[in-house]
């Protein structure tokens, strides 16, 4: 019965595992703040509220700045790839910018690149397979790192 419930246990353990290491995560990061407001009580005036106050300022600061370093060439990025798919949909004939009548019919396609507009079409649903998959990467990503911090600050406020 012990040998049956241990391997319940770890079949427990292994369906939950993301879970567990962002929440082992979490726990690290908890280590990290907790020891660099040790470090910061001995030169600000305060408790321990204080230093960890200040040591959660300085790290949302620093991530802050990462975003804003980062946060102007990644829209760049963004526009220069809009503008070229843009671009590419209009030279295949499925999408003009003068929104004409003729925009996206295939009919209008001059007879060179019917094969290619025919290709992306056929292509759509992976696009937005694609395009899903990678919303919901995003989503999860986030949501992970929320419950990574989230966890540091509660431990790191309140080891005990």
């Amino acid at each position: 019965m012990f040998i049956l419930a241990i391997g319940i246990l770890l079949l427990i353990a292994w369906a939950a595992r993301q879970a567990l290491l962002l929440v082992f995560a979490g726990g690290v990061l908890a280590v990290v703040i907790s020891g660099l407001a040790d470090r910061c009580r001995k030169f600000l005036p305060g408790g321990r509220k204080v230093s960890l106050i200040v040591v959660e300022l300085l790290l949302l600061a620093i991530v802050v700045g990462m975003v804003a370093l980062i946060g102007p060439r990644m829209g760049r990025e963004l526009a220069g790839l809009a503008g070229t798919v843009q671009e590419s949909l209009e030279t295949s004939g499925l999408w003009h910018s003068d929104s004409s009548a003729e925009a996206g019919n295939p009919e209008s396609v001059p007879d060179g690149q019917q094969p290619l507009t025919e290709a992306m079409l056929s292509q759509s649903g992976k696009m937005l397979g694609f395009a899903n998959t990678m919303a919901s990467w995003v989503v999860g990503l986030f949501s992970g790192l929320f419950l990574v911090v989230f966890t540091a600050l509660f431990l790191a406020a309140s080891p005990d």
